[in-house]
């Protein structure tokens, strides 16, 4: 199977311009322009450091929105941020705070939905990692998956240091 079949990379040949930004942004290097001056995906054995990243990054940089990968087209996709999103994500950073104490009601599916579609784009160290999220969506699950949690940590707050075995 051609890689173009495995990532699924087309090029909208009526929208491309030929700039090349997706082929100098592909950290994999798989992508050149061909003959025609149309960017295309060279033969690769496996996904991660030999080959595609599954970063998108030749989707989000391309300026007409002529590129499409992994099924995701360009209409579909968020646009680039402000510029001044930078000092906003800074700002973020330096106030963070840990919350532990939670209100007991459902979170909206919708805004599930929304936390995992913008989780999809979080880095992952050059992609090459596979990530799985665990989503409790009822107040209920998260009492009964707390329970074992409280006792296992009670337990060993109880104990001497001493006995408690490290792994």
């Amino acid at each position: 199977m051609g890689m173009e079949q495995k990532t699924h990379f087309k090029v909208d040949k009526s929208k491309c311009i030929g700039c090349g930004k997706c082929v100098n942004t592909c950290s994999g290097m798989v992508l050149s322009l061909g003959k025609e001056g149309y960017p295309q995906m060279r033969d690769f054995e496996r996904f991660g450091w030999r080959g595609c990243w599954r970063c998108q990054h030749c989707l989000a940089v391309c300026p007409t929105g002529a590129i499409s990968i992994f099924d995701k087209e360009p209409e579909n996709s968020l646009s680039l941020p402000p510029s001044e999103m930078g000092g906003y994500m800074e700002q973020l950073v330096l106030s963070r705070r840990s919350c532990r104490g939670y209100l007991e009601k459902n979170v909206e599916p919708q805004m599930i939905d929304r936390i995992l579609n913008a989780m999809q784009a979080a880095p992952t160290g050059g992609n090459s990692s596979s990530v799985e999220y665990t989503v409790m969506s009822a107040i209920r699950q998260m009492i009964l998956f707390r329970i074992p949690s409280s006792a296992a940590t009670e337990s060993r707050l109880t104990k001497p240091a001493s006995t408690i075995k490290r792994q």
